[in-house]
């Protein structure tokens, strides 16, 4: 069963499970939090037109968008002890993590 909600509802269903959601007029109090929320929204709507349903090692990945987010707002590239070291990340995963935010960085303008 997809997830499911009603316009201007707080419930949203998935899988029988309901989960009571913030009212919309609490979260436009936080317009930061529903941008935020929005782009999530439309970040998972992208990777379902493209791939179709969510595999549970996509969903895993979701998370690490702030890993690549971090990385372009620095002002420089960032090295492998960088990474390692906000992230916790072991060395070997922190430099299989730099070719994918050199990318990242050239995406948004930023040389490396």
């Amino acid at each position: 069963m997809p997830l499911t909600a009603q316009p201007g509802s707080t419930v949203c269903m998935h899988d029988r499970t309901v989960v009571d959601l913030p009212a919309r007029e609490q979260m436009a109090r936080q317009p930061q939090v529903l941008r935020s929320m929005d782009w999530v929204v439309e970040v998972v709507l992208q990777l379902q037109t493209e791939q179709g349903q969510l595999s549970p090692e996509m969903q895993i990945l979701i998370p690490y968008a702030q890993v690549v987010i971090w990385a372009q707002q620095r002002r420089e590239m960032p090295v492998w002890e960088d990474v390692a070291n906000r992230w916790g990340f072991d060395r070997a995963t922190a430099y299989r993590w730099l070719p994918a935010l050199r990318r990242a960085r050239l995406a948004v303008g930023k040389g490396t």
